[in-house]
């Protein structure tokens, strides 16, 4: 009477058969896929193209798909080992503050941000209603130009040294006041035409004289 064989357990040979070979590496690579490491992405975010689209997109730049279009095109050509991963990732910076305020500061942006040069200024400068910062800047031209006509007569500072004094510092305080009355695009222009480092002077004094960067404290300065 015949006996039914029990089939043998399968040996330590049979998994190195192919199918299980190629199943181990399908798996092993699908947990390989490459991430794009932080020096790679400041690289990427500094590349002369994506700096003059980000520039061009304005607001939420990285969310503008011609931008990512651009750091797509910048990662192929220069690390094209992570060009499959920057498809996934560049999304995601897109939503992170953090690589949003690199970008911004990469593009050279840091203080006007694409077309909207007074936002981050006028962040700190609280401005009153135009009909007041019209009065406050005519009222600083004013003694602007009164002090310009007292400083043209060179011949005070022997018989009068404390009134030309005065209106050096009278020229100062004016200028002071009209350019925290002023729109931030202007000083923006005068910076680009004039190569006047018109922002630094002003943040030197939002750093000293805090109280200029409300209105009720530069109406006590007026």
């Amino acid at each position: 009477r015949a006996r039914a064989r029990a089939e043998p357990p399968p040996g330590p040979q049979d998994a190195g058969a192919p199918g299980a070979m190629f199943s181990g590496f399908g798996s092993k690579g699908q947990h390989q896929r490459l991430d794009v490491p932080p020096d790679i992405q400041d690289q990427l975010l500094q590349d002369p193209k994506v700096q003059a689209s980000i520039k061009q997109a304005g607001t939420n730049a990285l969310s503008n798909p011609e931008v990512q279009k651009q750091i797509l095109a910048a990662c192929q050509e220069n690390f094209p080992d992570y060009a499959n991963a920057a498809k996934d990732q560049v999304v995601n910076w897109a939503k992170d503050p953090a690589v949003q305020a690199k970008a911004k500061h990469y593009a050279g942006q840091a203080l006007m941000y694409a077309g909207q040069a007074g936002d981050l200024v006028l962040g700190q400068i609280e401005q009153g209603p135009a009909g007041v910062r019209l009065l406050a800047f005519g009222g600083a031209t004013a003694s602007a130009v009164n002090a310009v006509l007292s400083l043209i007569n060179i011949f005070r500072v022997f018989g009068h040294v404390v009134l030309y004094t005065v209106s050096v510092y009278q020229f100062i305080f004016a200028l002071s006041s009209m350019l925290f009355e002023l729109k931030p695009e202007w000083i923006q222009t005068v910076e680009q035409k004039a190569h006047i480092p018109v922002s630094k002077y002003q943040d030197m004094l939002l750093d000293y004289a805090k109280f200029m960067a409300v209105s009720g404290g530069r109406g006590s300065f007026y």
